[in-house]
This record gives structure tokens, sequence and C-alpha cells, in this order.
């Protein structure tokens, strides 16, 4: 597992000011690091992961019990795998769907994310048919297209960006 606990005084890490999208509001932490660095999407995947407690206490969900990394799941002889799954202390999951469409044209971009939420919402289908339990889900992408961000909204699908210096959310 590569959950990673970092100790932040949320007074001075929290912005003040939401960013608003249209009518869509992104809440930033505030990161110390850049993460333009980062060549491939698994990068960008274990860069996120270093801050998933922060994410999920930003967000007010429960804590997390458990996450797992690129997890296979069978589903009517057919395999299935998840960028990111988290169990909440509180029984609830979360399935993230990472994209890394950093070097990608708007165009390339706006159809990779396209790709994702048709994943994420194939995937958290999946989870509830044979777990029973209605994930929360979420894309990720260190840019969002605006098309995306509304298609995301109408859809009920959380957004989370790395981004230079922070983490944007939207739930």
């Amino acid at each position: 597992m590569l959950q990673k606990k970092i100790n932040i005084d949320w007074k001075e890490k929290l912005s003040e000011n939401p960013i608003k999208v249209d009518d869509i509001i992104l809440s930033e932490i505030i990161r110390n690091e850049d993460t333009s660095r980062f060549r491939i999407e698994k990068e960008y995947q274990n860069e996120l992961l270093k801050y998933i407690d922060d994410i999920v206490y930003k967000l007010g969900f429960e804590k997390i019990h458990k996450i797992k990394q690129n997890f296979d799941i069978g589903y009517k002889k057919k395999r299935v795998k998840f960028d990111i799954l988290i169990t909440h202390i509180d029984g609830t999951m979360t399935i993230i769907e990472c994209k890394y469409s950093k070097d990608k044209s708007p165009s390339e971009r706006l159809i990779n994310q396209a790709r994702g939420i048709g994943q994420v919402l194939l995937y958290g289908k999946i989870f509830e048919s044979i777990i029973g339990v209605k994930p929360r889900l979420f894309l990720s992408d260190e840019k969002i297209e605006e098309l995306v961000l509304n298609m995301l909204k109408e859809q009920k699908i959380g957004f989370i960006s790395l981004k230079d210096n922070r983490i944007f959310t939207m739930y």
C-alpha cells in the first residue's frame, strides 16, 4: 500500500477562495511539490496516493480503512482493473480512475477524459452488482477540459486534480 500520512495545518493549507468554473466549485489543497515531472499515468497515480488521506479529509469522507491500487476483479469471465479502490471505515467505497493527459492535445485530452468517465461509470456498476454497495466515483487528471467538468457534474462523478503545487477536488 502506498499510503503516506502527512500532517497538515488545515488553517494554512486550505484555500479560502475555492475556484469556480461556471457553477462548479473546485476546492483546493496547497501542496509543496510540482507535478510537472510525471512522465506516465502510473507516476501521477502514485503521487495522488501520497495525498489521499488529505483529499479524503477535505472531501468530508470517513477515514480510509484500506486502499487497493490497480486492483483486478473478475466479472462474468472478464477482468476489470480499478486504478484506485478505497474502503472507508464506515463501509463506503470510492473508486478513482486516473488519466494523465499532460502531453496530449486538447482534443486528445477530451477523448481520454471522456473514456475515463465511461470507465468509472462501468466500474461503479460492476462493483455495485458484485458487492451490493454503490461506490463514490472519481476521475483524476492533471488538467480538465470544461466540457468534461460539466459531464462529471451531470453524471455525479467527482474530480481530483494534481496541478503544479495544488490539489483540486470537486464532488
